[in-house]
């Protein structure tokens, strides 16, 4: 979104223009961050002066006329490489090596002959912190994962399986024409202790954990809360009041680095929180900043704050959270514990 600054960052590092390409399969962010268009397959240039360029296939240039932001689409009709040629001005060029194939970067680098610089550090800091449009985005896929979630737990009972739940919940989304940010995932039981859990045939029973996300116009949620199935035990309402009372200490992110909320969950969870406090999110459910950097979280970045506890079974609670003095919980469903039967 933001190509000024990316092409100050260009001229700064004497680097002429940035090429980053979109291939079949699963979309490159950073593409889809400067067009906003993740299906079409092709070529970006950026100059670090002038306008961007879009290269694209005959196929694909009507969606690209009409849904890129880059304002320049052009169908290649033979060859890329006598387009790239012709767009890729300088010797020095950025390319982004976090999306790009070791063969993929073999023929350019055979075919243009030009000395070739990374640049995908730079974009994921400019990603790192979202503009108003983004953040607009991002709390309305916030709002609905909220909306599909409180659905989901009102449903909820001990006759239903982990895989229902997990329908439900994408039928929910499919109604609400949006997609899941990543698979959802329902852990009952002794399978809440694994965070990573696929959905089984087994009944909800005991503590659950729901943790879901949908995609609003390309931009990720990913919201978890953890229920009860049947009579909790004095022991089990300490634990999950405990990973509460730690979610809560630690969604005051502002001025603070993620490693520094991660060492006091780590602190305050011991060894049974076993993954990282959270992660980024934005066009990507998991992206820059990561949890182990000591540099400060800048206002309007944007993390999900998930602390768990993980013994016989598993308790994990999960907010997205835009970063400024007073930080915004973008995901607002209770964390009350829910017991139901």
């Amino acid at each position: 979104m933001r190509i000024r600054e990316f092409q100050v960052i260009l001229e700064k590092r004497k680097i002429s223009s940035a090429v980053l390409l979109n291939s079949d399969g699963k979309p490159n962010s950073n593409f889809v961050y400067f067009t906003d268009v993740p299906q079409v397959t092709g070529f970006l240039i950026i100059p670090s002066s002038g306008s961007p360029v879009l290269l694209t296939s005959l196929l694909e240039y009507g969606i690209a006329k009409r849904h890129s932001m880059i304002k320049k689409v052009v169908a290649v009709k033979k060859s890329y490489k006598d387009m790239l040629k012709k767009y890729l001005k300088g010797d020095r060029i950025g390319v982004d090596f976090s999306n790009l194939s070791v063969s993929t970067f073999k023929k350019l680098k055979k075919e243009l002959k030009k000395k070739f610089v990374d640049i995908s550090s730079h974009i994921h800091d400019l990603r790192m912190v979202k503009t108003p449009e983004e953040i607009s985005r991002m709390r309305k896929a916030a709002s609905l994962a909220s909306l599909v979630i409180s659905k989901a737990i009102a449903k909820a009972s001990s006759r239903m399986t982990e895989l229902d739940m997990a329908r439900f919940i994408d039928m929910e989304m499919f109604k609400l024409d949006v997609l899941p940010s990543f698979p959802t995932i329902v852990a009952s039981g002794k399978n809440s202790k694994n965070p990573h859990h696929i959905p089984s045939d087994s009944k909800l029973k005991g503590f659950t954990v729901i943790d879901m996300g949908v995609i609003c116009r390309n931009y990720c949620s990913d919201i978890s809360r953890t229920i009860y199935i049947g009579t909790p035990s004095s022991r089990e309402i300490s634990d999950y009041e405990k990973v509460l009372q730690v979610q809560h200490e630690c969604l005051d992110v502002h001025a603070k680095s993620p490693k520094y909320l991660n060492d006091h969950a780590k602190k305050r969870l011991g060894k049974h929180f076993i993954h990282s406090l959270g992660h980024g999110i934005g066009l990507d459910v998991h992206e820059s900043p990561n949890f182990n950097s000591p540099k400060k979280l800048k206002d309007s970045t944007i993390v999900a704050i998930e602390p768990g506890l993980y013994t016989d079974y598993g308790i994990r609670i999960e907010d997205d959270v835009l970063v400024k003095k007073i930080p915004e919980i973008l995901t607002k469903f209770t964390k009350k514990l829910i017991v139901k039967k």
